[in-house]
């Protein structure tokens, strides 16, 4: 059983991401060929709030088809989005058999691989295995714009955005576990600290302004966090090696920063840059269109009520609050809320995890799509189905260390 999930978590985290459809359909498929190969041995039992959650959303994209008389196929097929997490949800059992020592253990392996694509795409080192990764992970778009006009390099990412926040993601899970209070050999600690800077490398040669302020960002809570737990339930082995390499790279970071061309923009013109402003205008013409249909309060205004615009709103909140509709934006913003509350009266390793990659994914998903970027749907989802069935397992006990 731990073999098949383990292959299949394999088989998710690598699959391409350029076609957003055929990520979930391999993403689904490989769910469910691990229930069914597992299924005799833990049974299934599907959630009340989910089967709601969908009722809901079919519902939803029912009635916009009689109000707003629009063929919208999307809007049904948006739903078939969530059907991992229901997998998932549904037979937890099966899927918190899942070694967290493995998960940590693939991430170091993925930043590794992708951090040499990205050196070799950025410093424009053809070797003959890029043209094929460059086709099977990066879209024709930004192959010819990002990569070859803005030098930002894809990785194993569709585009420089999503390649950003994607390792952005998991240096967070491996900083997280390396401060975690569980005694770690040395060269464990300074083999996942030179494998965290690879990872902020990938970020710096995608040029991801969105994933660059992340860093800031997931620095700035690591340090939140550290203040709310105290200095004895950390690792301070692990936390004096990385705050010293902070300090030293620090000066290389702003002799390299030349190098970085579009990034540069971000410190000469800021918001006024003019990707940005055309990001504004859309978000203002998207408002105004919504004001002309105000029955999309109750159910949402769906995908294709926005037509084009829907697949690149680039702006995650504006994204669920105007096609999920504003109740379940709302009720997202309650559950987390109270999740927060419970996470502080009795904390947990997986549940703390949990809430530091929500918290860095709020302000990121402003500018860009982050809880919705496929590998990063999946990372939390595995994170949260493993919350649910480690209750109280305490932040100092921590994790078996890889």
């Amino acid at each position: 059983m731990k073999k098949m999930l383990q292959l299949g978590f394999i088989v998710i985290l690598f699959f391409p991401t350029k076609s957003y459809y055929l990520f979930f359909i391999a993403f689904i498929f490989v769910l469910i060929l691990v229930i069914v190969s597992n299924y005799s041995k833990i049974k299934c039992s599907i959630n009340p709030f989910i089967i709601l959650f969908f009722i809901y959303m079919f519902l939803g994209s029912y009635f916009r088809l009689l109000w707003f008389e629009l063929l919208n196929l999307r809007d049904f097929i948006e739903i078939s989005r969530f059907i991992p997490i229901l997998l998932i949800l549904s037979c937890k059992k099966i899927f918190t058999l899942f070694d967290f020592e493995f998960l940590l253990k693939i991430l170091r392996i993925y930043i590794i691989i992708d951090f040499i694509i990205s050196y070799l795409q950025f410093y424009h080192i053809n070797l003959g295995f890029l043209k094929l990764i460059d086709t099977l992970y990066a879209s024709s778009h930004h192959l010819e714009t990002s990569l070859k006009i803005a030098n930002r390099s894809l990785g194993l990412s569709s585009n420089p955005g999503e390649h950003g926040l994607t390792i952005l993601v998991m240096i967070g899970i491996l900083i997280f576990n390396l401060l975690n209070k569980k005694i770690k050999p040395l060269k464990c600690i300074i083999k996942d600290i030179l494998i965290i800077y690879l990872g902020y490398f990938s970020i710096l040669f995608s040029q991801s302004q969105t994933a660059f302020v992340g860093i800031f960002l997931l620095n700035f809570l690591i340090i939140f966090f550290l203040i709310l737990k105290g200095l004895k339930q950390v690792n301070l082995k692990g936390l004096i090696l990385y705050v010293l390499s902070l300090a030293l790279s620090i000066n290389f970071f702003i002799a390299y920063i030349k190098n970085l061309r579009y990034l540069i923009s971000l410190f000469e013109v800021g918001l006024h840059r003019s990707s940005y402003l055309e990001r504004t205008d859309k978000w203002e013409f998207l408002i105004r269109k919504v004001m002309n249909a105000p029955l999309g309060i109750f159910i949402g205004w769906g995908k294709s009520f926005f037509g084009i615009f829907s697949s690149s709103m680039d702006n995650e909140h504006l994204y669920i609050f105007l096609c999920y509709g504003p109740i379940i934006y709302l009720l997202l913003f309650i559950g987390l809320v109270f999740f927060i509350y419970k996470t502080m009266l009795r904390p947990s390793f997986y549940k703390e995890l949990f809430i530091f990659l929500i918290l860095l994914g709020i302000p990121l998903a402003w500018p860009n799509a982050y809880f919705l970027t496929p590998k990063i749907y999946f990372l939390l989802s595995l994170i949260f189905v493993k919350m649910k069935n480690q209750n109280y397992l305490k932040f100092q006990q921590g994790v078996k260390y890889a």
